[in-house]
C-alpha cells in the first residue's frame, strides 16, 4: 500500500451500482448453494454475543492474492486519527470505475471482487442469512491497513441506511493472537438492557456495551466476518495491531437497507449527545466564600475570594506540594500564567519523598501485572483490591478506586489519600483560588489507571456542562529517562489528555466516526508526565478525551482528576454585555 479504517462516512455523492451481470466465480465454490446458507444461517443465528458468521475462505486463494496485491501495489492511503480511532484507509471504492478509470484498469481482480459481494445472488444470500429484509445494490466499501499500533474504539456501525457491516481479511497467513487486531465482539451491560419491538414484531435487545469484550475475531487470511447493525446492540470495535512490520490488511464496506434502522435512539452516536450521571458525588469544600447572590444594591461589592493563605493552611499543604509552589512569587507568576493561558502544567508537584513514593507504588503495581510482558494484557488486568472497571465501552474504559482499602502501602490507597486530604481540602481549595482567581465550591474526584492495550475515554457531546468547570488532574507514568519523556510527549502511545472545541450536536459523527481527521478543533493537549499536575479551565463549549493508551505505553497512566465547580464574580457582566 502506498502511503483507512473500519469506519467511514456518508459522503453526499451518489454510491456506485453493480451492473446485472456479474462474474460469480471470484467467490469460493459452493458459497451461494443452499446447504452452506442453511449451515451458516445456524452458525449465524447461535453465535454470541451477538449473531454474526464468518465466511472462510471467501474466495479462491489465488484470486484473494491476486486483490491484495492490487492493493498493496496500487491503492495510496492516508492516516487517519481522532479519539475513537487510528489508522490508514483508502479511497472509496464505490465509484472509482467513473471517477478514476486510470486506476480503476489497475484493479481488475479487486473491482470483480466488489461486483460480486454487491450482486443480486450474493446480497440475497447474505439477507436470508443475517435475516436483515431486503439488500439495495448501493456499493460502500473501502480498503483499510492497521499497522503497529493502530485501533478502532468500541461502537456499533449505526449510521444512514447501513444494514449489514462486512470485513474481508488480507493479512499474513501466519497471523496470531499475539499479533493483535482481533474483530472485538461486545455483549451488552445486563442492567442496561431493555428490549425494543420492531414493527414486524422481532425484538431487539438494546443497551451500552460491557467493558471486556465476549468474542474476538482475528483477521485471518481469506475469511470474511459479519454482522447485523443494529443500534446499541452491534457494539465491537478493532484490537490494537502489535504486530510489526506486516499490517492488518482489510477491506470493510455495508450493506445498506432502503431505509434507516428502528431504534436508533439508542445508537452509539446518539448515546453520545446524552450527558451521563457522575457515579462519584461532589464533595463540598468547607470554609470558602460562596458566590455571592445577585446583588439587590447595584453598587455593592462582591466578598473577596479566599486567595491568602494562613500559616497554619501553607503548613499543611507542605506535607504534599513542592516547597516552590508555595512561595508567594511563584505563586504570582502561575496566576499571571494562568490568567493569560487558562491553563498550567506544573511538574515535579507533589514535594520529591511523596512523589517518589507514590510514583514507586504505580510502578510496584504495573510489575505485578505483568505489564512488561510482550502482547496485549488480559481484560482483567489490574482488577480487583479495590479497583473496578468504568465504563461503557462505546465512551471509556479504565479501572477507578472509589474506595479506601485497609492495604495501606498499595497504589490505590495512597492516590485515594491524596485524593481526600489534598484535592478536597480547604487549604488546597484556597491555593487554587490564589492561582485561578475563580471562587471554588465543590469538587468531584476520581482516582484512575489507565491500562496499556486497554483503556481510553471519547469526546462526546454528554461531557458539555452548562457552566465552566476547572478540571486538576495529578498523573503518573513512567518516566525514568529523557527519552522516556519523548516518548510521552511525542503522542505516539497514546494517554495524553486532549481538549477540543464541540462542533454542532447534529456533527456529531464529525468528531467520533468520521473518517476524516478533525482538524482544528483541538484546543490543548497535555501529555502524560509524571508527577505533574494539570490545570485546565473548561468552557461549556469544550470536550475532552485521554487518548487510547498503546500497548506499547511505558507504563499505565494512573492519575487523580478533580472537576471543581468555579465561578468568576464578573461572569454575570459578561454575560448581561452579551446580549
Amino acid at each position: 500500500m502506498n502511503g483507512s479504517n473500519d469506519v467511514s462516512t456518508e459522503p453526499q455523492a451518489k454510491r456506485g451500482k453493480i451492473a446485472p451481470a456479474v462474474d460469480l466465480s471470484v467467490l469460493a465454490p459452493h458459497l451461494l448453494e443452499e446447504a452452506t446458507i442453511a449451515e451458516n444461517r445456524k452458525r449465524y443465528v447461535n453465535a454470541a454475543p451477538y449473531s454474526h458468521c464468518v465466511f472462510s475462505p471467501l474466495c479462491p486463494t489465488d484470486l484473494l492474492t491476486k486483490v491484495r496485491d492490487e492493493i498493496v501495489g496500487t491503492l495510496e492511503t492516508k492516516f487517519k486519527e481522532t479519539d475513537l480511532f487510528k489508522l490508514y484507509q483508502t479511497t472509496d471504492l464505490a465509484n472509482v470505475d467513473s471517477t478514476n478509470p486510470e486506476l480503476a484498469a489497475k484493479l481488475p481482480t479487486l473491482l470483480q471482487l466488489r461486483d460480486a459481494l454487491y450482486s443480486g445472488p450474493f446480497r440475497r444470500m447474505i439477507s436470508r442469512i443475517a435475516g436483515c429484509g431486503e439488500l439495495t445494490d448501493r456499493v460502500d466499501m473501502a480498503a483499510s491497513a492497521y499497522a503497529e499500533g493502530c485501533h478502532l474504539l468500541c461502537h456499533d456501525d449505526v449510521i444512514g441506511s447501513r444494514a449489514v457491516s462486512f470485513i474481508i481479511y488480507f493479512s499474513a497467513e501466519d497471523w496470531t493472537e499475539k499479533d493483535g487486531g482481533a474483530l472485538e465482539l461486545f455483549p451488552l451491560e445486563k442492567s442496561s438492557q431493555t428490549s425494543f419491538t420492531r414493527a414486524d414484531k422481532s425484538q431487539l435487545e438494546q443497551g451500552v456495551p460491557s467493558t471486556i469484550p465476549a468474542a474476538r475475531l482475528l483477521p485471518l487470511f481469506n475469511t470474511m466476518a459479519f454482522f447485523r447493525v443494529e443500534p446499541g446492540r452491534s457494539y465491537h470495535a478493532v484490537q490494537e495491531v502489535m504486530r510489526e512490520g506486516s499490517p492488518r490488511l482489510s477491506i470493510q464496506g455495508w450493506f445498506h437497507a432502503a431505509s434507516e434502522p428502528e431504534g436508533t435512539e439508542m445508537a452509539s452516536l446518539n448515546q453520545l449527545k446524552i450527558a451521563r450521571a457522575e457515579t462519584e458525588a461532589p464533595v463540598s469544600i468547607p470554609g470558602l466564600t460562596p458566590k455571592p447572590e445577585p446583588q439587590t444594591a447595584p453598587d455593592s461589592e462582591p466578598p473577596a475570594v479566599d486567595t491568602e493563605l494562613t500559616a497554619d493552611e501553607r503548613a499543611y499543604l507542605a506535607r504534599f506540594l513542592n516547597e516552590a509552589y508555595l512561595k508567594d512569587d511563584a505563586l504570582q507568576a502561575l496566576s499571571a500564567k494562568f490568567e493569560d493561558e487558562s491553563s498550567l502544567q506544573l511538574r515535579k508537584f507533589l514535594h520529591p519523598s511523596l512523589g517518589d513514593a507514590v510514583h514507586g507504588l504505580c510502578m510496584d503495581a504495573d510489575v505485578k501485572s505483568n505489564l512488561q510482558l510482550d502482547g496485549l494484557p488480559p481484560d482483567a488486568t489490574g482488577m480487583g483490591g479495590g479497583w473496578i472497571a468504568r465504563g461503557p465501552a462505546h465512551m471509556q474504559r479504565f479501572l477507578t478506586f472509589p474506595e479506601a482499602v485497609t492495604a495501606a502501602r498499595l497504589a490505590g490507597q495512597k492516590l485515594h489519600e491524596i485524593k481526600t486530604e489534598l484535592f478536597q481540602s480547604t487549604a488546597f481549595a484556597k491555593w487554587l483560588q490564589r492561582v485561578t482567581g475563580g471562587r471554588l465550591s465543590a469538587v468531584t474526584s476520581q482516582i484512575r489507571r489507565f491500562r496499556p492495550g486497554l483503556d481510553y475515554t471519547v469526546a462526546h457531546h454528554g461531557q458539555l456542562e452548562k457552566d465552566i468547570r476547572l478540571d486538576v488532574t495529578l498523573c503518573f507514568v513512567r518516566e525514568e529517562s529523557e527519552q522516556a519523556t519523548a516518548v510521552w510527549a511525542s503522542g505516539d502511545v497514546g494517554g495524553f489528555q486532549c481538549y477540543l472545541a464541540a462542533e454542532n450536536e447534529d456533527n456529531v459523527a464529525a468528531e467520533v466516526y468520521c473518517d476524516d481527521d478533525a482538524e482544528g478543533n483541538d484546543l490543548l493537549s497535555v501529555s502524560a508526565s509524571t508527577n505533574t499536575l494539570s490545570i485546565v479551565l473548561r468552557d461549556t463549549g469544550t470536550m475532552r478525551f485521554v487518548k487510547y493508551l498503546s500497548g506499547c505505553a511505558l507504563s499505565s497512566r494512573w492519575d487523580i482528576l478533580n472537576v471543581y465547580d468555579i465561578a468568576y464574580d464578573d461572569d454575570d457582566e459578561e454575560d448581561g454585555d452579551d446580549e
